[in-house]
């Protein structure tokens, strides 16, 4: 199989451009200066979830950012709290409080993606 280099004015041709996306990231930056970032913990089951479930209904504009001790079971919770109809963005991030490595990674990677964090629960 071989490449081909795209055309030398690939970039500048306005018709490869997806103005969509671009448009989708704008907006999701602006939102992600405008709302609160709030991390619950235990949030793929139980109180957790019910926590997310509730805040996210009452506050749409907010990112909620699930703590579960795996990735999986977070998408899985995120799965079913857009069924139940929860419309925030939700993200998620491994976290088991009982490892510190998990800890650091999870600070690393909320800085690194929101920069900030605005809430958590429980407290």
């Amino acid at each position: 199989m071989t490449l081909e280099s795209p055309p030398r004015n690939h970039f500048h041709n306005q018709s490869h451009i997806d103005f969509g996306a671009i448009s989708h990231f704008l907006s999701m930056s602006t939102s992600m200066a405008n709302s609160q970032i709030i991390l619950v913990t235990g949030a793929n089951r139980g109180i957790g979830f019910s926590i997310v479930q509730a805040t996210a209904r009452r506050n749409p504009t907010s990112i909620f950012i699930l703590a579960c001790r795996s990735n999986s079971s977070g998408e899985e919770a995120i799965g079913e709290l857009k069924k139940r109809g929860v419309t925030a963005l939700l993200d998620v991030v491994e976290l088991d409080v009982t490892k510190d490595s998990t800890i650091i990674s999870a600070k690393e990677y909320i800085e690194k993606r929101y920069g900030r964090l605005d809430g958590s629960f429980p407290f």
